[in-house]
């Protein structure tokens, strides 16, 4: 667990997003490419397709 301060702590929504688009990028793809990308718009978290 990270001791790092909370970036947004009065918003848990935009701190939720920001920490599932963290987990995304470490995680594990073929030849460790991760072949996707992560688009943040108010209020949602977009996974598109990387080219």
């Amino acid at each position: 667990m990270s001791t790092t301060p909370h970036p947004h702590p009065d918003n848990p929504v935009l701190e939720a997003l920001e920490y599932a688009a963290d987990q995304g990028r470490q995680a594990p793809s073929v030849h460790n490419t991760q072949p996707w990308t992560f688009v943040q718009l108010p209020g949602r978290l977009d996974v598109r397709a990387g080219r």
